[in-house]
């Protein structure tokens, strides 16, 4: 699935129905609760694993602070020091670690896509100096709401509500590189060094949930179309059916 287009899109699609139906069932409990997407990033840079270390272990100190405010609410003396925590409302989430090359630069561009469930919404301010104070190098930070969009707004993008959420879910869930903007080189690169690291991550009331994402599914039984290519000349030639 690291560098096949179609076998991401099926691992992603299993995560998202089974965190969406997770979602559905948070907010019936709760349905106050509010459903946000973040993106954090980290300045560019020419080492991939460096950037990677950098942001991975950046993220994890995050939700750790997340952690303990969510403490702080049952044992205020010990972790009262979190509250002020910019993910202090969060209940759960799941995120993903993306990479492209940086746009001129040809430097790596690591960033991390965050789904968000909370009670409040999440302060852009908040998030962003918090994440420059742990990070040490990047502040710009992305926060979209998806709680507040109107009827009108999502008819004028010809989305149902269902529609819409279910967007941040594929984001995350997608596959951790966008293979229109990096070429094969960069995508085996990535998938070399990468292969066997932790490229999603859920946390809260997300975290634990079990996905099966390498079982059979009904892929045999669905109609194809079969080609074959020859490689020749240093490329890869559709050959004619006999």
């Amino acid at each position: 699935h690291l560098l096949c287009p179609m076998c991401a899109i099926r691992r992603a699609a299993k995560k998202v129905r089974a965190y969406y139906e997770k979602y559905i069932h948070l907010k019936r409990e709760n349905p106050s609760l509010k459903l946000s997407y973040a993106v954090l990033t980290v300045v560019n840079g020419e080492d991939l694993d460096e950037r990677f270390r950098h942001i991975e272990t950046s993220i994890r100190k995050l939700l750790q602070r997340r952690k303990d405010a969510q403490k702080a609410k049952t044992n205020p003396k010990k972790y009262g020091k979190y509250l002020d925590c910019s993910l202090h409302s969060v209940i759960g989430g799941a995120y993903s670690f993306e990479f492209k090359r940086g746009s001129g630069s040809n430097l790596w561009h690591p960033h991390c896509n965050v789904l968000m469930l909370s009670e409040q919404m999440v302060s852009v301010g908040a998030l962003s100096r918090e994440w420059e104070e742990i990070t040490g190098d990047s502040k710009i930070v992305y926060v979209k709401d998806k709680s507040y969009i109107s009827d009108t707004e999502l008819a004028e993008k010809g989305l149902t509500r269902e529609e819409d959420e279910k967007q941040v879910f594929v984001e995350v869930f997608k596959y951790a590189l966008k293979y229109s903007e990096l070429d094969f080189a960069d995508n085996l690169e990535v998938y070399n060094r990468l292969t066997g690291r932790h490229l999603v991550g859920t946390f809260g009331a997300f975290y634990g949930l079990k996905v099966d994402e390498d079982s059979a599914d009904d892929a045999g039984d669905e109609p194809y179309i079969e080609l074959l290519y020859k490689y020749l000349d240093g490329e890869y030639k559709l050959q004619k059916s006999t």
